[in-house]
């Protein structure tokens, strides 16, 4: 396994975002990225993987607290994810790793 890119995703109040799909689409060696390391900074995030977005409303998301970390496997995953801000505050920043 060979980590190969980084990002931050800012995701404001009221707004679900997705990793972006060229940077776990593109390696320099040709491989898609099939694990990413998150970590939540400034505020808790919701994520939950497929077309429907996290629900903060009926709990229907994990969480990730400020400060801590999740590891995520599968390519179809990653693709798949989708994350907003758990709770109320204006903005969180999500720091992701990604490898192949």
């Amino acid at each position: 396994m060979t980590f190969f890119a980084d990002e931050v995703l800012t995701i404001a109040d009221g707004e679900t975002k997705t990793l972006t799909r060229a940077t776990v689409d593109n390696d320099p060696g040709s491989a898609r990225a099939f694990r990413a390391v998150l970590t939540a900074y400034s505020a808790p995030v919701a994520y939950r993987f497929g077309t429907t977005a996290p629900n903060t409303t009926t709990k229907a998301h994990h969480l990730l607290a400020a400060n801590e970390s999740v590891t995520i496997d599968g390519y179809n995953n990653l693709v798949n994810l989708q994350v907003k801000l758990a709770s109320g505050t204006t903005t969180a920043q999500l720091f992701v790793s990604y490898a192949s």
